[in-house]
């Protein structure tokens, strides 16, 4: 009854002309004034801001965490051996094995005041990573990601329609709702996980009721809905703007979604531990980087940044992220580094292009369709954290009626292990053979895909008729 009352209550908020009334708004909205002013400094003026940024977290870390702590006395540092960014050489590269092995060692002693957030994702074994964000810094983060909105006339007032796994807690329930109302950001959350063709007309056909300004997405989850959007000819001509994050993509799909849409379609590269954050000004016009909250390295095998045109591994650095920094921490995407100039008047440093994690799309027993980062979405909310006993995890579609769970397991998996994994899998893709393959060691050196399709594509677009 609760939640009844609840959606009913943001349906007839969701309505109004009302701004989105966040707790955070006001807080949000100065951040915002803050980063427009920014976004047009000189190369100079960058470089200086995040010298002395850099410098206030150096400082911070030197007392207050203790794995820096170790490092500056191992090494032999002090807080004056760091003037500015050209000196993050002298601290490691972090990944995530790293971290999750000195974990209690990256969290402040005065985390507390920065009032931070617990957040999971998962990296590439598939299994759970931990960490904390603090509110200030993702309130930052939000308000970049609004500085990107406003270029396309999106007000605080326009609705938003959401299609990002936000439903995942509606599986192995009685009532899987095709979509849901939210109070906080004046949104309607669409459901990604069951996308067949009747369940696609009726999500095509509320947000035609809706008429959101802004559309949220998941690239290969908006991909399955745009067969449906142009096979039955749709006009979402009342979007401002359709807003790419999280997942990877081919050019093929950008173009093809492109044709069904009337709006610019933007991307926006980033990770839960917004440590590196980039977005595109135009369509498909590279990344600029938000250097009023992150550092970027992009640097290659020999762990040297990459010069103009050349590929390498990105790294970041959060400025504001006190409670558990992480500096130079490896987000394991490669990148094409770009250059400063833009017809933006922006000099903030580009990215040309992200080659980020490429996920495939699952087919399920009623032969419906979820993107690869939904399914990841699903398994790291519902599965990994009740599978402690796994080293490295994939799941593998090798014929539309059979998954292969490809698992590195501890010792102590069990039985038990496999049987909860079949009961949560069958919640999700319903009754198909699911088997498992047990592997010696964890791969490495291949290109990370947490799921992986051989079902060929006249298969797959064989359902989408």
């Amino acid at each position: 009854m609760k939640g009844a009352i609840y959606n009913s209550f943001s349906k007839l908020y969701n309505l109004t002309p009302l701004p989105n009334l966040d707790i955070n708004y006001f807080i949000v909205l100065k951040e915002l004034i803050d980063i427009e002013k920014i976004q047009y400094y000189t190369r100079q003026e960058l470089d200086k801001y995040q010298d002395y940024k850099l410098r206030k977290l150096i400082k911070h870390v030197y007392n207050n965490v203790r794995f820096y702590k170790n490092w500056f006395r191992e090494n032999n540092l002090q807080i004056n051996d760091f003037k500015g960014v050209k000196d993050l050489e002298k601290l490691p590269i972090l990944t995530k094995p790293i971290i999750k092995e000195n974990f209690n060692d990256f969290i402040s002693i005065k985390s507390r005041q920065y009032n931070p957030k617990l957040l999971m994702t998962t990296g590439s074994t598939g299994l759970p990573f931990r960490f904390f964000v603090d509110r200030i810094a993702k309130l930052k983060e939000n308000a970049s990601i609004w500085r990107q909105w406003r270029l396309y006339n999106v007000k605080f007032r326009d609705r938003r329609a959401i299609l990002r796994g936000t439903l995942v807690d509606e599986h192995g329930t009685k009532n899987r709702a095709l979509w849901k109302y939210s109070f906080e950001n004046k949104s309607l959350h669409l459901n990604t996980f069951h996308m067949n063709e009747e369940n696609c007309i009726k999500i095509i056909n509320k947000i035609f009721e809706y008429k959101p300004g802004i559309f949220q997405v998941y690239p290969m989850a908006l991909f399955i809905l745009a067969q449906y959007i142009k096979k039955y000819d749709v006009n979402l001509s009342f979007l401002k703007m359709v807003h790419f994050s999280s997942e990877g993509y081919t050019q093929i799909h950008r173009e093809f979604i492109k044709k069904q849409f009337t709006c610019p379609i933007l991307d926006r590269y980033g990770q839960s531990e917004i440590v590196l954050n980039a977005y595109e000004c135009k369509p498909e016009n590279g990344y600029h980087v938000e250097e009023e909250n992150n550092i970027l390295e992009v640097l290659d095998k020999n762990f040297k940044q990459v010069s103009e045109g050349e590929t390498g591994r990105i790294v970041g650095t959060n400025l504001h992220n006190y409670s558990m920094p992480l500096i130079r921490y490896s987000t394991e995407d490669l990148a094409v580094m770009g250059g400063n100039e833009c017809s933006c008047r922006r000099h903030s440093k580009k990215l040309k292009s992200i080659q980020g994690r490429v996920l495939d799309q699952i087919i399920t027993e009623d032969k419906s369709l979820i993107s690869g980062i939904s399914f990841y979405h699903y398994w790291k909310h519902r599965i990994s954290e009740k599978i402690p006993n796994l080293s490295f995890v994939q799941i593998i579609q090798p014929k539309i009626d059979e998954i292969i769970v490809r698992i590195f397991p501890t010792k102590l998996f069990s039985k038990k292990d496999e049987f909860l994994i079949i009961q949560e899998l069958n919640k999700f893709v319903g009754n198909l053979d699911i088997s498992f393959e047990y592997i010696n060691e964890k791969p490495f050196g291949e290109k990370w895909r947490f799921t992986i399709s051989k079902i060929s594509d006249t298969e797959i677009k064989s359902l989408l008729k």
